[in-house]
């Protein structure tokens, strides 16, 4: 009966955190990748490297729920592999942790104690914002969180131990970071508890056939490339460009580009950042429930350990850690999820403690001294809540929305918009284009695809047909190397991103004529300095030359812009949004600097004015 009563109780848990993550989902497109991700799932399609294949195909089911539109649907998601993180850290914590020294009986009373983490763990920002909008992240600390829940299971039998190398397996087609964050724990976990299977070829080959196994799940990239979905990015379909995704090399030498000072110096950030989250009460607690565990339970608690260190370790040497911490807080999903482990065990020692005061004083005040520190304890992530929720609750943001349909109503009927280098702004208008379906007449290009994946120029004319094409892509040999046979010829990628640029502005140039252009600012606007003419947020490029531009209306952009302020820049869905604000001040700002280096003063105040007053505005 204890057994169901407990199964009950789990789900009621989920079912809480479930709708406690639902209503602070994003109702549509978001920033960073989110409309790339929006976008692959709607159309079964393969997102950036490594293409994320077994999100792809655990979320596609999501999309047909009668619930709201597809960008809500997806963003859920999140929020549902959150929820049962959570309950598979409850189940870790009850198997872990002993509930008394004297009396080690498991009841639901002294189970329900272990939520108390669980509220701490979902009120950080970290995981917070994780959870409230689509990203790979939170599947991979379910994952990670089930791989630690078998090996901490007493028997630990052939049967589970298949399991977790078919995770391992399986969850390296979702990222990359759950094999390097949980194998080497894993693997000396297994070591430390039975070496003599190491000695065993059958055991060795079993893992490694089961781990191959789970593997299989990248099959889906060539096997979906092939019918050219949207997005279709990487080019997987061949052994080459397979190898590429697989092992990501595109993007896997910045996850160990810090040198020894720049290591120290990210751990000199993290260390607070990871205090702010859990606040240095709830880190005395962790440091608490350590030692506890590490006199009672010393292997499974150097399991965790382990964990957290590599997460810890391999986080904190790649190189954009220490110019964007805020972008990287979900690499360290794991040390949070596994320090509430630690959290937990602390609370209940000092609980156990009281109650052991109390029975041996005999006091009755000792009791009352337990139950108000319950209350204390459970008041610290209410408190959290109230503090945090303006900033994590994206239920009705729908600026990325807004923003993404404001550039693509700025844009004339069968337009190129060129979108800038590292912005949030194609990912959004891809979701709007191809989900929402919203201006389909628009051709949208995303400049720093054009440099980092050699497939894009195929992709884009499997897209838009109707543009015209500089011979300087045409001429690539059928057969050369994916990285591109200017690469190959050059072997030298600054040569080849400034080969590129220049393809850029062919591109431009070749259909400037036939289609009205529109380009986002970024760091290549030197291409079109004196050709550039605001509308908003973004530039027409004009095929007059810097003589005559100042003769275009100096209006326009100001009616634009005063338009915006009457749509979002009053909302106050929008003034309480620092990412929002950040972005668009960013971008005005960007244009500022273009006008100025063109030699366009007062253009350059204007919009400089414009990027302040946003940045300033209360919130």
């Amino acid at each position: 009966m204890l057994r169901n009563n407990k199964l009950h109780f789990y789900f009621l848990i989920f079912i809480f955190f479930f709708v406690f993550f639902i209503s602070s989902t994003a109702p549509s497109v978001y920033w960073f990748d989110e409309g790339e991700m929006i976008t692959a799932l709607a159309n079964t399609g393969l997102p950036h490297s490594p293409s994320f294949p077994l999100f792809v195909m655990l979320v596609k089911p999501f999309i047909f729920l009668p619930l709201g539109s597809i960008a809500f649907r997806v963003n859920m998601v999140s929020g549902f592999f959150s929820a049962l993180t959570l309950v598979v850290l409850l189940r870790i914590m009850d198997l872990l942790i002993p509930y008394s020294l004297h009396n080690r009986k498991r009841s639901l009373s002294t189970c329900s104690i272990l939520i108390l983490p669980l509220f701490f763990l979902c009120t950080t920002d970290i995981w917070w914002f994780q959870s409230s909008r689509v990203e790979v992240y939170t599947l991979n600390a379910l994952l990670s969180a089930l791989v630690v829940y078998l090996l901490l299971d007493s028997t630990l039998s052939l049967k589970k131990q298949i399991c977790i190398f078919f995770l391992l397996g399986s969850g390296l087609a979702n990222h990359t970071l759950l094999f390097i964050h949980i194998f080497p724990g894993c693997l000396i976990y297994l070591f430390i508890q039975n070496i003599k299977r190491f000695k065993n070829p059958a055991y060795i080959t079993t893992a490694i056939v089961f781990g191959l196994l789970g593997l299989t799940v990248y099959l889906y990239l060539p096997l979906r490339s092939s019918l050219n979905p949207v997005p279709d990015l990487g080019d997987p379909e061949t052994y080459s460009g397979f190898m590429l995704s697989f092992f990501r090399k595109r993007s896997f030498g910045k996850f160990f580009g810090n040198n020894p000072a720049q290591f120290l110096e990210s751990f000199r950030i993290f260390l607070p950042r990871y205090f702010n989250q859990f606040t240095p009460v709830a880190v005395l607690f962790i440091l608490t429930g350590f030692f506890y565990l590490l006199k009672y339970k010393f292997k499974q608690t150097l399991l965790l350990v382990i964990i957290i260190c590599v997460n810890i370790a391999f986080g904190l040497m790649n190189r954009n850690f220490i110019d964007n911490p805020d972008t990287m807080d979900a690499y360290f999903l794991n040390t949070y999820q596994f320090s509430t482990v630690f959290l937990g065990s602390g609370l209940m020692l000092i609980l156990n403690q009281i109650k052991n005061l109390a029975r041996t004083l005999h006091s009755r005040n000792i009791y009352c001294l337990r139950y108000f520190l319950v209350v204390i304890t459970l008041s610290i992530p209410f408190v959290f809540w109230i503090h945090r929720y303006p900033e994590n609750v994206l239920r009705n943001d729908e600026f990325p929305r807004k923003f993404g349909k404001t550039i693509l109503n700025l844009a004339s009927p069968d337009a190129v918009v060129f979108t800038g280098y590292y912005t949030n702004t194609h990912f959004i208008l891809m979701e709007l284009v191809y989900v929402e379906k919203y201006r389909e007449d628009i051709a949208i290009i995303d400049r720093s695809a054009i440099l980092h994946w050699h497939r894009y120029e195929n992709y884009i004319k499997d897209r838009y047909p109707n543009l015209n094409y500089p011979l300087l892509f045409l001429q690539r040999p059928e057969n050369s190397n994916p990285a591109g046979y200017l690469l190959d010829a050059l072997q030298n990628r600054e040569t080849l991103e400034k080969i590129l640029k220049e393809y850029t502005s062919l591109l431009v140039e070749s259909n400037l004529t036939d289609h009205p252009t529109f380009w986002m600012s970024s760091e290549d606007d030197y291409l079109f300095y004196h050709r550039l003419v605001p509308r908003g947020p973004i530039f027409q490029i004009s095929q007059q030359q810097s003589d005559s531009i100042s003769e275009f209306d100096n209006n326009i952009d100001s009616k634009i812009y005063h338009r915006m302020e009457n749509e979002y820049l009053h909302d106050p869905n929008f003034l309480k949004n620092m990412i929002a604000k950040n972005i668009l001040a960013s971008q005005f700002g960007k244009m500022s600097i273009s006008f100025y280096n063109s030699g366009f003063k007062t253009w350059a105040e204007t919009e400089l004015l414009r990027a302040n007053q946003i940045y300033l505005l209360p919130h």
